[in-house]
C-alpha cells in the first residue's frame, strides 16, 4: 500500500488526504446522527399505534438498537476529531487508533441493522431500503478514506517521507549546504 500511495491519490497527499477523511467522516456522522434521530422518531411513533403488546414488546427492542446507534456516532465525533489532531501532529498511537475504532464502528453498524432489521420482520414490520443503501455508501466510502489513513499512518511510522514532502526538501538543501570541511571533520570523528 505504501509504495501504491507514497504519491498520494487523487492530487492529494495522504496528510491532506487522512485530515480531508476525518472532516468527510464528521459530516457524515452529523447527517447519520440527524437520520437515526428519524427512525428513533418513527420507531416511537409505531410503538404507540401498535395495539398489541407483544409486538410492542418486540418493537421496543429496536429502541435500543437506535440508541446504541446514537452513541457510536457520538464516540466517532470524538474519534474524528482525534483523528484530525493526529494527522496534524504526527501521532502514531492517535492513527492506529482510529484506523481500529473504524473498522470496529462500521461493524457494528452492520450488525446493529441487521438485528434491527430481522426485529421488525418478527413484529412484521420492514426496514426501509434507504437504510441499507446509506451503510453500504458509507462503507465503501470508509474504504476509500481508510486508504489514506492506512497509508500515512504507515509513512509516520516508518519516517519514511514522500520526495515532494518539505521535510525531504529541507534535508536536500542541508546535504547541499554543507562544507567540505564539516564532510572532512565527520570522516575524521568516525575513523577515530
Amino acid at each position: 500500500m505504501k509504495n501504491s500511495f507514497a504519491e498520494g491519490c487523487c492530487g492529494m497527499s495522504l496528510r491532506s488526504g487522512s485530515i480531508v477523511a476525518g472532516l468527510y467522516m464528521i459530516v457524515v456522522c452529523a447527517i447519520y446522527s440527524v437520520f437515526e434521530s428519524g427512525h428513533l422518531q418513527k420507531a416511537y411513533y409505531t410503538i404507540n399505534i401498535t395495539e398489541n403488546a407483544e409486538v410492542r414488546a418486540k418493537l421496543s427492542v429496536v429502541l435500543v438498537y437506535y440508541y446504541t446507534s446514537l452513541a457510536l456516532v457520538g464516540i466517532t465525533f470524538v474519534v474524528c476529531v482525534l483523528l484530525i489532531v493526529s494527522a496534524f501532529l504526527k501521532l502514531v498511537a492517535g492513527l492506529i487508533g482510529v484506523i481500529t475504532w473504524i473498522i470496529i464502528y462500521e461493524i457494528l453498524n452492520v450488525i446493529l441493522l441487521a438485528l434491527t432489521s430481522s426485529t421488525m420482520y418478527v413484529a412484521n414490520f420492514k426496514l426501509r431500503p434507504i437504510e441499507w443503501f446509506g451503510l453500504s455508501a458509507r462503507l465503501i466510502s470508509d474504504i476509500f478514506w481508510l486508504i489514506f489513513i492506512v497509508s500515512y499512518t504507515l509513512e509516520v511510522y516508518s519516517g519514511i517521507k514522500t520526495p515532494n514532502s518539505p521535510e525531504t526538501e529541507k534535508m536536500q538543501m542541508l546535504e547541499k549546504n554543507k562544507t567540505p570541511l564539516s564532510s572532512y571533520n565527520r570522516v575524521c570523528e568516525t575513523a577515530v
